[in-house]
């Protein structure tokens, strides 16, 4: 009894750390996973020579997003398009502002767009309830995207 007592202590108070830990490893994989998707994109937009366009699903980006070839540059899905890559993020919240709460596009030259063909530019945040951690990934208006590290509090989950 006195073995289970203490078992039940160390895993009680084990357990806050283990949400935390978690919830820092479903940010870290939903980051990678979209940063490695917007790096392909651009890539394919250069080496194909069209528009490629990373479009969120209709729900949000924390519930997935498609890759695809935006033959007709108005950065949505349609019949014939074809899908290049799919993600997903699980257990995390991914917003951002602007047309890139819809979508990222990019050109032929590699630089982000609009679906007008206006620039594009702004950043995706990416949190957990269970981690005071946020990740952001920031998209310049020439394309480079890269990854920083804040402290802030989880808008929503999902």
């Amino acid at each position: 009894m006195t073995v289970l007592g203490v078992l039940s202590v160390l895993a009680g108070a084990a357990s806050p750390s283990m949400a935390r830990l978690v919830a820092r490893y479903q940010q870290q994989a939903a980051l990678s996973a979209l940063y490695a998707h917007l790096s392909m994109a651009r890539q394919m937009a250069v080496a194909k020579g069209q528009r490629i366009t990373v479009r969120a699903a209709p729900a949000g980006w924390h519930q997935g997003w498609e890759v695809f070839a935006d033959t007709n540059r108005n950065a949505l899905l349609d019949e014939g398009e074809t899908v290049l890559a799919v993600g997903q993020a699980r257990r995390v919240h991914i917003s951002a502002r602007g047309p890139m709460a819809e979508y990222v596009s990019f050109d032929p030259a590699g630089w982000p767009v609009q679906a007008n063909g206006a620039f594009l530019s702004g950043r995706f945040v990416i949190c957990s309830p269970g981690d005071p951690h946020t990740h952001l990934l920031v998209m310049s208006a020439a394309g480079r995207i890269r990854q920083e590290r804040a402290q802030g509090h989880c808008p929503q989950a999902s």
